[in-house]
């Protein structure tokens, strides 16, 4: 994943129960796409995270804490991944032919 497509994300509003702030979220996403576009690796910026879960605000939908819980896992996932591969090489290269 890269910064760019961190910056597309959006999450759905929630309105019936607690969620987390979206402003909180925004500014996590904001910071998660510069330590990508840096190269830099985005655990640290997931594990310091402090979201916390609000009640509704009635003038603005907060977001699910589910959905948002779920991205920061894949993303953490994807960034392990790319850390502890060599992705510079063809994985086919040592298949018979």
């Amino acid at each position: 994943m890269n910064g760019d497509q961190v910056r597309d994300v959006t999450f759905l509003g929630n309105w019936r129960r607690d969620g987390y702030d979206r402003s909180k979220v925004d500014e996590l996403l904001r910071l998660l796409a510069v330590e990508l576009d840096a190269g830099r690796p985005v655990r640290p910026v997931i594990s310091s995270a402090q979201l916390r879960t609000r009640n509704r605000f009635p003038e603005r939908k907060n977001c699910d804490v589910d959905a948002v819980d779920w991205f920061l896992a894949q993303l953490r996932i994807d960034a392990e991944s790319r850390d502890s591969g060599d992705f510079s090489t063809d994985p086919c290269a040592t298949l018979p032919t």
